[in-house]
């Protein structure tokens, strides 16, 4: 139970991201929620970091969000684009990570080096080399055994070189399927994903 201050509920954020954090941003506790019951909203820039909804507009979010799946994205303007050009922006974000599951599952991670960046570090400050030797994910599985689901991706708000692929890996192995989440950063560098 939350204080009136959130209204009806609050929605958290994973606010700083690992993107946020490798460009310095930090923060925590940043939520999307509504405003006291004397209130009808904030005053602009009164959030403390936080995103402050009406009390109706949030329960109307609330209501159609899963917060494990739903991705919460702030940009400052939307670019629409024509179908055709989105379904074939789509199509080449999921090659990417169709081509990282036939790197990884080819069981030799300089096949699958050549997907991260020279600049990769994992969070104990691992490159990527060491990092890919290490995965669970690194054995002698074929292709076939590792399958994606819950697959969503987007643009980075205001970055068009950097595509975020949210999704569930499920691993066959002898004692049952292993599943994770997965989050990938894609970016170009020497114009190549």
């Amino acid at each position: 139970k939350l204080p009136d201050f959130y209204g009806p509920g609050a929605l958290p954020l994973n606010y700083p991201n690992e993107w946020d954090k490798l460009n310095g941003r930090g923060g925590s506790g940043i939520w999307l929620h509504g405003v006291p019951s004397t209130n009808y909203s904030r005053a602009p820039l009164a959030s403390d970091g936080c995103i402050v909804l009406s009390n109706p507009d949030f329960l109307k979010i609330a209501a159609t969000v899963d917060i494990t799946k739903t991705p919460v994205i702030i940009s400052e303007k939307i670019n629409f684009i024509p179908r055709a050009n989105w379904q074939s922006e789509r199509l080449n974000a999921r090659k990417l990570v169709d081509s990282w599951q036939q790197n990884i599952a080819s069981n030799t991670p300089a096949n699958a080096i050549q997907l991260y960046s020279k600049n990769f570090r994992n969070t104990a400050n691992e490159p990527a080399l060491t990092w890919l030797t290490k995965q669970a994910l690194m054995t002698s599985k074929p292709v076939g055994s590792m399958k994606f689901r819950e697959l969503s991706q987007f643009k980075y708000p205001g970055r068009d070189e950097i595509i975020v692929s949210n999704f569930i890996v499920d691993i066959q192995t002898s004692r049952g399927v292993s599943s994770s989440k997965r989050r990938q950063y894609w970016m170009k560098e020497a114009n190549l994903w």
